[in-house]
């Protein structure tokens, strides 16, 4: 008896290791961010780089351009040459002629499709113009507004959980016509409230040119991804609307 408990608690032990084990690793995919580094700049030509590192720089991705693009994976500080591969042949048309007989036959094929197609392009117009109607009257009802409320908020949260921590990006620009270099210039003024301080944008006027660079850093994690995109999917009036938007097209 006692050496069955003994087997049975053995059991119990390495069960409970394997579901902790389980859950460590789901607690890892869930709340250990994913991080990111982007920068580039762009004057005549073009060079970036784009670094992608998860838990703890185990597991990256280095994507670099200049004149050539080149992207290695790194598994445990281990690189992995992935790009460029190795370049395949491009296969020729053995036959590229056709004899005139098989085009004449071609040519009288077309014909008689086109005339009979006349009557289903007819009814294909009519089917979609009933199924924009359709869509038209679903995106007016009450519930799709609901819906509607709901994305947009949840839309909103997402964007803060997965939107970079820093954004660089430098723009220097003229053309030709000064009055167009002024009215971009007035646009992003516009706009300037919410594109932030990231973006910076300096008019030249009559020159012609275009210079860039950029850097861009953040991190997502998979929690809140996962949770908004629940909440968008346990809404009734989500659900109901997306079913159907679905049924619609059928």
């Amino acid at each position: 008896m006692a050496s069955v408990l003994a087997v049975l608690k053995i059991i119990g032990i390495i069960l409970a290791c394997i579901l902790g084990f389980l859950l460590l690793l789901l607690l890892m995919v869930l709340f250990v961010p994913v991080r990111y580094r982007i920068k580039g700049s762009y004057d005549e030509d073009i060079q970036a780089f784009a670094y992608v590192s998860y838990l703890l720089h185990l597991f990256g991705v280095h994507v670099r351009y200049d004149d050539d693009l080149r992207v290695v994976l790194r598994i445990l500080f281990i690189p992995i040459k992935l790009y460029p591969g190795k370049k395949k042949k491009s296969k020729t048309d053995d036959n590229p002629k056709t004899d005139a007989s098989t085009a004449d036959d071609s040519r009288h094929g077309d014909e008689d499709k086109k005339a009979d197609n006349k009557d289903s392009e007819a009814a294909g117009k009519n089917d979609k113009l009933n199924t924009v109607k359709a869509y038209i009257k679903l995106l007016n009802e009450d519930t799709t507004r609901e819906a509607y409320e709901v994305c947009r908020n949840r839309l909103g949260k997402l964007l803060k959980a997965i939107l970079p921590g820093k954004i660089r990006i430098s723009v220097t620009y003229g053309l030709d016509d000064p009055y167009m270099t002024a009215v971009i210039m007035s646009v992003y003024n516009v706009f300037y409230t919410y594109i932030g301080k990231g973006l910076s944008i300096c008019p030249v006027y009559y020159e012609k040119t275009v210079s860039a660079d950029g850097y861009i850093k953040g991190s997502i994690m998979a929690a809140p991804v996962l949770w908004q995109a629940l909440m968008v999917m346990l809404n009734k009036d989500c659900r109901r609307f997306f079913k159907r938007f679905k049924n619609i097209g059928k």
